[in-house]
C-alpha cells in the first residue's frame, strides 16, 4: 500500500507491505518532521525512527539522549492490537487493499532496542 495523508496539516506518506493476520512493513514519512521504518508481526512492533523524527517529536535536548540510546536501532514494543485476519484497515485509521506478498522479518537482536508497550492498559 502507498499513500498519503495529513495529521495535523502535516503530509505524510506511508508505503506498506501488509500481509493480512500477520503483520506488515514499510516506511512513514512526515517530510520535515522525519520518517521511520516499521515492521509489524503479530502484535510486535518494531519502529527504527531517523534523528529528524526523534527532533520533531521530543525538541532538541530530549532528541539528543534518544538518539544517544537507541544508536540507530529499532524500538521493539508489543501493540495491544494487531492486524486481524482479513482486516482493511490499521488502528482505524489507515485503510488499504492487500497487494503484493511481504515478507515479515524481525531485525536481528543485535539492532533492537527494547521500548515499551502501546495501546495496554
Amino acid at each position: 500500500m502507498d499513500g498519503s495523508l495529513l495529521i495535523s496539516g502535516q503530509p505524510v506518506t506511508v508505503t506498506l507491505g501488509i500481509k493480512p493476520g500477520k503483520g506488515c512493513a514499510g516506511s512513514i514519512d512526515m517530510d520535515s518532521k522525519g520518517s521511520a521504518k516499521l515492521i509489524m508481526i503479530g502484535k510486535t512492533m518494531y519502529l527504527n525512527p531517523d534523528d529528524k523524527y526523534w527532533e520533531a517529536g521530543l525538541g532538541s535536548a530530549a532528541a539528543a539522549a534518544a538518539i544517544h540510546l537507541v544508536n540507530g536501532r529499532y524500538i521493539k514494543t508489543t501493540t495491544s492490537g494487531g492486524l486481524p485476519e482479513g482486516s482493511d484497515s490499521i488502528a482505524g485509521v489507515l485503510s488499504f487493499s492487500p497487494g503484493a506478498p511481504v515478507t515479515l522479518t524481525a531485525p536481528p537482536a543485535s539492532d533492537v532496542v527494547e521500548g515499551p508497550a502501546v495501546g495496554s492498559s
